[in-house]
């Protein structure tokens, strides 16, 4: 039988699809009922990040579910971000190659409920972007059904 992590991960648009053009929060996301959090972002084709033009990406937490108090989270909170050839990565886009990739974020769930991608701009940058929030290790399997605390 072969294995299948689908009941452990449910997977959330934390940023819809767009072309950047400015900073941008993401969708709130409700951690309730998980143990872990990890972001993935899409960055598609851009030519000119640089030193000037370029995009940071955080996340911020807080207790309300608009996020109305949000907060960036601690540094120590970030638990790893890689680029898709799996090097770490600084989550700082500001280098010609790094459009057209995969990242990933990974974080602690906390007692903030509520967590979201931000991605800052600097200078004049217009790219496709997009992110999903991964949640995972579920108190209740399978994961997406309701989970309670």
């Amino acid at each position: 039988m072969g294995r299948n992590f689908m009941q452990d991960f449910k997977a959330i648009s934390a940023l819809d699809a767009v072309s950047l053009t400015a900073t941008t929060n993401g969708i709130v996301i409700d951690t309730q009922g998980y143990e872990s959090l990890a972001f993935t972002l899409n960055v598609g084709d851009f030519v000119t990040f640089d030193g000037t033009n370029n995009l940071t990406i955080t996340v911020q937490e807080g207790d309300a579910s608009n996020l109305s108090d949000a907060a960036n989270i601690a540094a120590a909170d970030y638990l790893d971000a890689r680029n898709e050839a799996g090097a770490v990565w600084d989550r700082l886009l500001n280098a010609a190659a790094e459009d057209e990739q995969a990242y990933l974020i990974g974080v602690v769930v906390n007692t903030k409920r509520y967590k979201r991608i931000v991605i800052t701009e600097a200078g004049i940058v217009t790219v496709p972007i997009s992110a999903t929030a991964l949640l995972g290790h579920p108190r209740h399997a399978p994961a997406g059904v309701t989970q309670a605390p």
